[in-house]
């Protein structure tokens, strides 16, 4: 496991002993190092944010020189990028609303604070905020390769000439959209809420411009009436690959923090295990072909399983463990499905031919965003997937279960009450 970065806080607090026990809570935190800078006014965090450039800044509302409104603005002017957490001395929710308008990412009263809840506040702001420079970043992008590919299509036909207007037109609309939803949001009602809810909200937003990019960047490659030309498809595929990359961040750490706040749904009705487990194989067949993986079913017919749970979050939390199994196998390897009857327990097993996993790395791999070093290498992926199969199986009172061998392979089983079994009936 990596070491984890230092964060960099900017603490403006006007009251000393307000700032030493903030600092305490900081602190006290085993896996996060904290490099903490302090202010006891406005004017004295104005200069350090310049100079320090903090990842997050906790942010007095009351200052004897200001108040933390007009502080932040001040701030957005001399274009810092970096988390905001708002405190206050008392819980009022016209003061939330107007810090989370002025960019603040949460908002926390002194008396309700703890060491877990404002570590956790910070982690989601600077996550939040990452967040929110990614999607600049990919709209950035998005926005040169249209103005280049613009020039091109201009230098050529009257007809892609059309079809570059349509675009624009498009382009529009979108930020029409976008800003139709932005004021949605400005209008309604803040309350000070947990940092799930917030990131939730956030999560939506973000999805609905890249699902605009996803859709803009299909159009240019398929209805073109001339193919594009190479360094156009490869400005079209980057910006595919970049977007759907993020968009599935953004869905995992959506259903992440659904399950954090327990407003996940699950609905419970009978279903076919066999069918379930066909269509898992059907949805990641072209990543296991892409990978040169062979996929071996052994849960077969005539032997159908009718079983009691959610089927939609049964196939998320197969399909998690069939898409990891085929990231992490070896080249040309295989992925096998088996299914295991026990007195108490059914076990839905995907077994791969990886490297394995040490034994000491079994718990660290279901903590969220902790890929045990694999983020330096070429595969993708976010380190939230394992976390919300557990988070899902647990749900339905089940488990994730591992076992591996160095040099052999893992093999991640989905364990749950044989209770869960309707009947066995035979196949069509």
């Amino acid at each position: 496991m990596t070491a984890t970065a230092t964060h960099k806080i900017l603490l403006v607090e006007d009251n000393p002993h307000e700032r030493r026990r903030i600092r305490r809570l900081l602190n006290d935190d085993s896996e996060q190092s904290y490099d903490i800078s302090e202010a006891d006014n406005g004017e004295k965090g104005l200069s350090l944010c310049r100079e320090v450039d903090p990842d997050c800044m906790v942010l007095d509302f009351f200052l004897p020189d200001t108040d933390g409104l007009e502080l932040l603005y001040e701030m957005k002017k001399g274009a810092y990028r970096g988390a905001v957490v708002m405190l206050t001395g008392e819980g009022n929710e016209k003061i939330a609303v107007e810090a989370l308008k002025a960019g603040a990412h949460d908002y926390m009263v002194k008396d309700k604070l703890t060491s877990g809840a404002l570590k956790h506040s910070i982690r989601s702001a600077i996550q939040l905020r990452q967040l929110q420079i990614d999607k600049v970043k990919v709209e950035d992008d998005l926005r040169e390769s249209n103005h280049s590919l613009e020039e091109r299509v201009r230098e050529r036909t009257l007809e892609l000439e059309q079809i570059n207007v349509e675009l624009r037109q498009h382009i529009i609309q979108r930020k029409k959209i976008e800003i139709e939803l932005l004021q949605s949001k400005e209008q309604a009602e803040l309350a000070n809420r947990a940092k799930s809810e917030f990131l939730s909200r956030m999560s939506h937003e973000l999805r609905t411009p890249l699902n605009s990019i996803l859709g803009f960047s299909d159009v240019m490659l398929m209805n073109a009436k001339e193919p594009p030309s190479e360094k156009q498809e490869n400005y079209l595929k980057y910006i595919t690959q970049a977007g759907r990359h993020l968009l599935s961040l953004i869905n995992e750490v959506l259903d992440l923090a659904k399950i954090e706040a327990g407003k996940i749904s699950i609905s419970v009705e009978p279903f076919s295990l066999v069918t379930a487990v066909n269509d898992v194989i059907t949805s990641i067949s072209a990543l296991s072909d892409q990978k040169k993986i062979k996929l071996v079913n052994e849960i077969k017919e005539p032997l159908d399983l009718i079983v009691h749970m959610d089927p939609m979050r049964f196939k998320q939390i197969l399909l998690n463990l069939v898409s990891n199994a085929i990231k992490y196998n070896r080249m040309n390897g295989t992925v096998t499905l088996s299914l295991d009857m026990e007195s108490d327990l059914l076990r839905l097993n995907v077994r791969d031919e990886g490297a394995g996993i040490p034994e000491e790395n079994f718990d660290k791999i279901f903590k969220p965003f902790d890929r045990l070093g694999a983020e330096k290498s070429v595969i993708e992926g976010t380190g939230i997937g394992l976390s919300i199969a557990q988070k899902l199986a647990i749900l339905m009172d089940g488990k994730i279960e591992i076992a591996s061998v160095q040099g052999e392979g893992s093999c991640f089983s989905f364990a749950f009450p044989r209770e869960r079994l309707l009947g066995i009936h035979a196949g069509r």
